[in-house]
């Protein structure tokens, strides 16, 4: 054992410590409050629709953008463009959820991230939920972490729908608890 640290000593004393510079990491900066867009649109299956109006977004919960699995990474990612949303959720009817961004960037409980997918270019923001215990001196608090990122759904602005929704089942999706937001359908896109 004296061996091994007497050769980890002669090594850190001719190559010094191998630390990667702070300077030299890629720091992901938040947007500021003015960067986030003002309309964010979330794409999901219509199935968890009732979900997300009672409970929210949950990141470590839903899953996102309309696959079935669970998304194990952090944060919410939105569209920034109402026809990139479209076009992701088209091809099986999802719905696209229509949230107020500025409303949300304002509150101070989250912060927004610019993504690219790198496949197809489409910009994204995503949301990470603020470890509000920071303000109050207590330090980080482990339940942010196992609980995630929530999004209320009381910042949802509107819902679109893949298929024509006709005024019955607008006054009754109304009824159910969708009555304060904009509901409607979009135009399945056209291959380009």
């Amino acid at each position: 054992m004296k061996a091994i640290l007497n050769e980890w000593k002669k090594f850190l004393a001719e190559h010094g410590e191998i630390l990667p510079a702070v300077e030299d990491e890629p720091q992901e900066l938040p947007l500021p409050e003015s960067g986030v867009p003002g309309e964010l649109y979330y794409v999901l299956p219509r199935k968890f629709l009732w979900n997300v109006a009672k409970e929210g977004i949950l990141d470590f919960k839903e899953p996102q953008h309309g696959t079935e699995e669970i998304s194990r990474q952090e944060g919410i990612l939105f569209y920034n463009d109402f026809n990139e949303a479209v076009r992701a959720a088209a091809p099986t009817a999802q719905v696209v959820v229509v949230f107020d961004g500025t409303g949300l960037s304002s509150e101070g409980q989250y912060e927004f991230y610019p993504t690219v997918s790198e496949a197809s270019g489409v910009f994204k923001t995503k949301a990470i939920m603020r470890d509000s215990a920071i303000d109050s001196g207590n330090g980080s608090s482990e339940l942010v972490d196992e609980l995630g990122t929530w999004i209320p759904f009381r910042y949802a602005k509107g819902v679109f729908f893949g298929q024509k929704i006709t005024p019955t089942e607008a006054q009754s999706l109304s009824d159910r608890g969708l009555g304060d937001i904009h509901v409607g359908s979009y135009a399945t896109p056209t291959p380009e």
